[in-house]
C-alpha cells in the first residue's frame, strides 16, 4: 500500500485536501500537488492524517 500512495504522490509530510467520498464505501478523492486522484474507501480508511 505504501509504494502505491507514493507513486501516487501521497507521503508523509504532503499535504492532500479530500475533495469528495461516494456513498456506501465508494472510491475517496483527494487531491495532492494540484491534482486529483481517487483512492478505494479501503485505502482512504488507513491514512491517518494531521488536521491544519
Amino acid at each position: 500500500m505504501v509504494n502505491r500512495l507514493n507513486a501516487l504522490g501521497i507521503m508523509p509530510g504532503k499535504r492532500i485536501t479530500k475533495i469528495s467520498t461516494m456513498f456506501m464505501r465508494g472510491p475517496v478523492t483527494i487531491e495532492v500537488d494540484r491534482v486529483q486522484v481517487a483512492i478505494g474507501f479501503g485505502m482512504a480508511n488507513r491514512i491517518i492524517v494531521k488536521l491544519d
